[in-house]
């Protein structure tokens, strides 16, 4: 079958890419699991898989015969974007059109890189979000090389997206995996495939998928982006391949959008010129658990699409230019030729926005807006009623939107209670709270969730947050919605460091030095105001001229690795800090001060280990090879 020299390679790797023809019976949901994984490549009977030395075995004892797929370049090629390049690209990107585009620092890897992307718009409160990411497997180069050049091509001015920008922002994330692409491998650098790890009918038979959902900081960052609003479209840039996928790609069930995803797939096979092309539900490729677009459509009803580029994962240098000419066109079309639905929720007493969800009346996913309660659906050749609902509030139904305003009535006074520590920090598994007075039984929602009872003990409530997100968790006590929120940090954001207000002047230190970071300011529990940080510096000021002075106001800081919290900012500006040293845990570092505070905690953006360290891990990780 194999050379004896390759076989031997094989064994001392721990996970390697082979081609394999399926015998008949044998179908992809039944072959794969923990030591065997399904990649990009292949239709019919001929796939290839990633697998390790169990699998390989597995495949021998099933008599199926297997060849090795060619392996990567050992570096990344010339023509190409190592992370480095990538990031002085987009740099130029900004530079080249300040008015229109910004940096954003989305989060880091576990090496330490920054995961960078670009935010492309002309207004500050878009009606909807697109979103292109590229590279979650770090191999896939010519992904990252396809999400510059539609950057760039959405970007210029007189393009083709110059009509959408005054009401759309595009974000662009062209290497999720920059560890991946430094070292030319498809997982990151804990050996884990990114596109399993996302936390939507994730499942520990796949093959790498991490430890749990969202363990890793990639993924992580990629939802603490989501968090600054849901894409309603989106693509997710992969190659190996040459196809359009949809959801669902965990269960062959068909999801209720089928005849929807299959029309955007088609259009799509019209405009693209690749050779070959082809589109597919993803499920009927090949099933696989955690996928990014799962996600994104199963939690926040996006249209998230998985484009394969091209069959070879990194073609030759001198043929890239054809690769980006054969889809620019097709994903330019994809976007700015998607009709949209679009509209706000909103208090109709107050008249702050509300999150909400927001449903077709006959079928289709449910959409979830952000806390500025936006909302966008592509449109239909039928005629689209919808029904809004949230919490607390009477529902309401709405024809075909297009930018309106719902203004939702409440159904009741909500009961008055605190919850202490004012703020959280997504570092433990189990968080726990006090809230008062004291409820028979409590429920948080986070974002894009259900409600998520909390667990009554004799230190406080406990609620799981595994693969829970950060950010705004309204409270509800004994079945009912409250003003309150829980307030969780990032675990993988620097703390702020200091804080002074001055009237309704919030001065922050922020010791990351972000570019593209958000304050999103919270009145009496719903968002009342948007502000982009548009320096880089570490202190960052906040104006509160605009809410009301006797309100309650907390204040959010969305930076790289998601937000961190000042909360109760005219009554104590409190924020969530690690246990001092010395203390074995047992204080909980929150620090409170009368118009300032301080909060220990991270100084810095993570950096990766120091070489050594690496040395002693890796013969770590030789000694228990099995």
């Amino acid at each position: 079958m194999t050379g004896l020299l390759f076989v031997l390679t094989f064994f001392t790797a721990s996970a390697r890419e082979v081609v394999v023809t399926l015998p008949e019976g044998v179908t992809p949901a039944a072959l794969r699991g923990p030591h065997i994984g399904f990649s990009e490549g292949g239709t019919g009977r001929t796939r290839h898989l990633q697998v390790d030395d169990r699998g390989l075995a597995t495949l021998n004892a099933l008599g199926i015969p297997w060849a090795p797929v060619p392996p990567p370049p050992p570096d990344v090629p010339d023509g190409y974007h190592g992370p480095e390049a990538m990031e002085a690209a987009l740099d130029a990107l900004v530079a080249h059109h300040p008015e229109r585009v910004r940096r954003v620092d989305v989060g880091w890897s576990v090496e330490g890189r920054p995961i960078v992307g670009v935010r492309i718009s002309d207004t500050d409160t878009p009606a909807a979000t697109w979103r292109v990411l590229g590279a979650h497997h770090g191999d896939e180069l010519v992904s990252g090389e396809v999400a510059l050049d539609i950057a760039r091509t959405l970007s210029a001015p007189g393009g083709p997206a110059d009509g959408w920008l005054d009401r759309v922002a595009i974000v662009v994330v062209p290497h999720v995996n920059p560890d991946g692409v430094a070292a030319v491998t498809r997982h990151n650098a804990e050996n884990v495939d990114l596109n399993r790890n996302y936390g939507f009918e994730w499942s520990h038979r796949e093959y790498q998928p991490g430890s749990g959902p969202f363990s890793e900081p990639e993924t992580r960052a990629i939802r603490a982006l989501n968090l600054r609003g849901p894409a309603v479209l989106a693509l997710s840039l992969h190659s190996g391949a040459a196809n359009f996928g949809w959801v669902w790609n965990y269960t062959y069930t068909r999801s209720p959008d089928e005849a929807r995803h299959r029309a955007l797939g088609e259009a799509y096979l019209d405009t693209c010129s690749t050779p070959g092309f082809w589109i597919t539900n993803g499920a009927d490729w090949y099933p696989t658990n955690g996928d990014t677009t799962d996600w994104s459509y199963g939690r926040f009803g996006t249209f998230d699409y998985t484009l394969e580029l091209s069959t070879d994962k990194a073609p030759a240098a001198d043929t890239l230019d054809s690769h980006l000419d054969h889809h620019r066109a097709a994903i330019t079309a994809f976007f700015v030729d998607t009709p949209l639905h679009t509209g706000q929720v909103i208090d109709a007493t107050t008249g702050l926005p509300v999150r909400a969800r927001v449903a077709r009346t006959t079928d289709g996913q449910p959409f979830e807006t952000g806390d500025d309660g936006r909302f966008a659906r592509v449109q239909t050749t039928g005629e689209d009623t919808y029904i809004v609902s949230a919490p607390g509030y009477t529902d309401a139904e709405l024809d075909r939107p297009d930018g309106t305003l719902v203004a939702l009535s409440p159904t009741q006074t909500r009961p008055a209670v605190t919850v202490s520590p004012a703020v959280v920090r997504r570092e433990d598994r189990l968080l726990t709270v006090q809230v008062q007075p004291a409820p028979e039984s409590a429920s948080v929602q986070p974002p894009g969730h259900p409600l998520v009872p909390l667990t009554p003990t004799d230190t406080g409530f406990v609620v799981d947050g595994e693969g829970l997100p950060p950010g705004a968790w309204p409270v509800h006590v004994d079945g009912q919605p409250t003003r309150t929120l829980l307030l969780v940090d990032s675990a993988d954001t620097t703390p702020l460091t200091s804080a002074h207000l001055d009237h309704t002047t919030l001065t922050l230190t922020h010791p990351a030095n972000d570019a593209g970071r958000t304050a999103l300011i919270y009145q009496d529990g719903q968002l009342a105001d948007v502000q982009p940080i548009l320096h880089t510096g570490h202190t960052l000021t906040v104006d509160l001229s605009r809410v009301a002075p006797d309100a309650r106001i907390d204040v959010a800081i969305h930076a790289a690795g998601g937000p961190v919290w000042v909360a109760d900012v005219f009554d104590g500006a409190w924020t969530a800090s690690e246990a001092p040293p010395g203390t074995d845990g047992l204080d909980t570092g929150q620090q409170s001060m009368p118009g300032e505070f301080t909060a220990c905690g991270c100084t810095s953006a993570p950096r990766p280990p120091a070489p050594f360290a690496w040395l002693v891990l890796a013969g770590w990780i030789w000694r228990r090879r099995p």
